[in-house]
């Protein structure tokens, strides 16, 4: 049977994205295609394991082994590793599955133009599903909303 790419891209963000996703989490996901669209794959790739390494020095821990955890650094190299690992696959770029920086710096040093494309291509749709996938698994902080389901705004309301 023949796999939709889209259907094979939202299978692995699911994978990917935590059972429970905070507003920060949200927010850094929700960035991610504005983000590969700008800047690329490679700074993209480097953003979310920065994200990770100052997140694991803020917090004192490494990895989590359960899907359910949004705190602390592990969802940032969770999803970096399947990012530049997927990109990079689907571009026949060598992959480190240990190491994801050792993934990025192939991907930075690809001299082959085609095959770049092909990545950025790829990642591209797949951080579509990661937002997407994050904003599905979002629990809303119910301590920043005014009354019953409605977000607090600083913006004066208009009169009808």
């Amino acid at each position: 049977m023949i796999t939709r790419i889209d259907h094979e891209l939202a299978r692995l963000a699911a994978e990917v994205v935590p059972d429970t996703v905070d507003d920060d989490l949200h927010a850094r996901f929700a960035g991610l295609p504005a983000m590969i669209m700008t800047s690329g794959l490679a700074a993209t790739g480097a953003y979310l394991l920065a994200r990770y390494a100052s997140a694991k020095k803020a917090s004192g821990t490494g990895t989590s082994a359960a899907n359910g955890n949004t705190a602390g650094p592990y969802p940032y190299r969770v999803a970096a590793k399947a990012l530049l690992e997927d990109a990079a696959t689907f571009a026949r770029i060598r992959i480190d599955q240990d190491n994801p920086n050792t993934t990025l710096d192939n991907i930075a040093r690809e001299r082959d133009s085609h095959r770049l494309l092909l990545a950025e291509a790829r990642a591209r749709l797949f951080v579509v599903w990661l937002a997407r996938i994050a904003a599905a698994r979002r629990v809303v902080d119910t301590t920043k909303t005014g009354s019953v389901g409605q977000a607090t705004t600083s913006r004066p309301r208009s009169a009808d």
